[in-house]
């Protein structure tokens, strides 16, 4: 499951009435590379930026940044975005994990963030 922590309520009652729906797809593996889809959806009173990060067990190569994060993506209200995020992953089967982070902020100064793990598998 996820891990909420949250500076206001409002945006979190968004969540909880699935007026803001933010979701991770299930991740594609391909050798030692992981690709993970961020969904969001904004139907709140809101316009909402967001940020996005995931994380693997390997150090990862500073030019690789931009493709494990999204940076201030900006989503309106009645707007959607989809993006697919980047990282290179251990070769054991069992340290195939990644962390999902994602940083929420509403131009009304609230302030919500969610991780979450994810188990991936060859397909």
């Amino acid at each position: 499951g996820s891990v909420y922590r949250t500076e206001s309520n409002s945006l979190y009652q968004s969540l909880i009435k699935r007026s803001l729906v933010i979701s991770t797809g299930t991740p594609q593996v391909r050798k030692n590379q992981a690709t993970v889809r961020i969904n969001v959806e904004n139907n709140s009173p809101n316009i909402i930026t967001l940020r996005a990060e995931v994380v693997s067990s390997l150090p990862q190569d500073v030019s690789t940044w931009s493709k494990r994060t999204l940076s201030d993506a900006v989503v309106f209200q009645g707007d959607s975005i989809e993006r697919d995020l980047q990282v290179a992953i251990p070769s054991e089967v069992q340290r195939r994990k990644v962390i999902v982070e994602i940083f929420v902020e509403s131009t009304d100064g609230d302030a919500m963030s969610a991780r979450k793990i994810l188990n991936l598998s060859e397909p």
